[in-house]
């Protein structure tokens, strides 16, 4: 009855680092919808990098339960006593718990190539809450133009821009959109871009933000 129970527990071991290298790859591949902002003021995030964020946690759980296991059958192996079913025991323990740290791994590898370098490190900077203060006004009104800027490659600062536009998209004007803190975009450093705009004429306008990272994937957005 012992017997079964410590086969059981390797196959366990085994199952679940299996099902990490199945899961990963597809989870990586979820599509990226953007969840609504929520009551406590947490930023925007995508469900592509929610799902990530799971299976990166996942992984490490399993690479943790791998590493017991690798520890587990090292002394069951050393204290075998020259016992030759035991020392089958120890090195079948020790085999799985191999082979899921090279799974492990390698999910890893498939995560960050398929993730980090394919969809985020392709599509450009993400640009979310980004709004303008206030929404009207008459003539020589100052407006504050804010904007959350984030991309894993970096975000190059001497793209972002604000174009100012007309309802036809003719363009107004353009203004630079910084974080260093001194042009009401909050601290420095903070991911969040600002700048203000003074209108000089009556009518409606629209913002479209603009932004690159460091390898010049480009991302915008339209219509604020």
């Amino acid at each position: 009855m012992l017997q079964i129970l410590k086969h059981k527990q390797t196959q366990a071991v085994f199952f679940i680092t299996i099902l990490g290298i199945i899961i990963s790859p597809f989870l990586a591949f979820a599509g990226e919808y953007v969840l609504p902002n929520v009551p406590n003021g947490l930023p925007n995030t995508t469900f592509l990098t929610l799902i990530v964020n799971i299976v990166d946690w996942l992984l490490g759980f399993v690479a943790i339960i791998a590493l017991l296991a690798l520890i587990w059958g090292g002394i069951y192996y050393l204290t075998s006593a020259g016992d030759i079913s035991k020392i089958e025991q120890g090195k079948k323990i020790l085999t799985y718990a191999i082979l899921g740290l090279l799974v492990v791994g390698t999910s890893y590898a498939i995560v960050g190539v398929v993730y980090y370098d394919w969809l985020e490190g392709s599509s450009g900077p993400r640009i979310s809450n980004a709004q303008v203060i206030p929404t009207s006004g008459p003539p020589g009104t100052t407006f504050v133009i804010t904007a959350s800027i984030s991309d894993p490659n970096g975000v190059d600062s001497t793209t972002t821009k604000a174009h100012i536009q007309n309802p036809d998209e003719t363009n107004v004007a353009t203004i630079d959109l910084y974080d260093d803190g001194i042009h009401s975009d909050g601290a420095a450093g903070d991911g969040t871009y600002g700048n203000t705009w003074t209108s000089g004429a009556i009518g409606a306008y629209y913002v479209d933000i603009v932004a690159c990272d460091l390898k010049g994937n480009c991302g915008e957005a339209e219509n604020i």
